[in-house]
């Protein structure tokens, strides 16, 4: 649980966290995190061979140009445009270190994830979207983990 509004970097997120089980749970780990993912496109130039301006000159031993009677193939600048998609974890809290649930039983825990205040590395050409994530390790189970579509203002 958390309030569904527009958070700022460098605020502190206060979340309510509830974990119950049907049966005895060792967790080695829990922590709440908040991811950021980045989807961009980034340019650049490469050199590529010019095929339609390369050209064989002469016989294996003949011909002009160079010794073997090859003239390298002339390089020429090509933009490429990759889209790049990007997920890191930009703030985090552990709560739980080794600890055990038993059943029937509600664990509640008031967390403050303090976020930190500095920007995505691509804020500036990136579309950019947040989510915070608690995440439980299991011993000997399956890990658990929710997520959950978070608001943040960037300067």
């Amino acid at each position: 649980l958390f309030d569904d509004r527009t958070y700022k970097l460098g605020e502190p997120i206060d979340i309510v966290v509830e974990l119950s089980a049907r049966g005895e749970v060792e967790m080695r780990e829990a922590l709440v995190y908040l991811a950021c993912e980045e989807h961009y496109w980034e340019s650049y130039s490469v050199m590529v061979p010019d095929i339609k301006t390369g050209r064989q000159t002469g016989g294996i031993y003949g011909g002009l140009g160079s010794a073997a009677g090859y003239t390298p193939t002339p390089m020429i600048p090509r933009q490429v445009n990759k889209e790049i998609r990007e997920t890191y974890v930009h703030s985090s809290v552990v709560f739980l270190t080794d600890t055990w649930i038993r059943p029937g039983w509600t664990d509640r825990h008031s967390i403050r994830l303090e976020v930190g205040p500095e920007p995505p590395p691509h804020a500036s050409n990136a579309t950019i979207k947040w989510r915070l994530e608690a995440e439980v390790d299991v011993a000997r189970g399956r890990d658990v983990r929710q997520r959950y579509q978070v608001k943040m203002e960037l300067p």
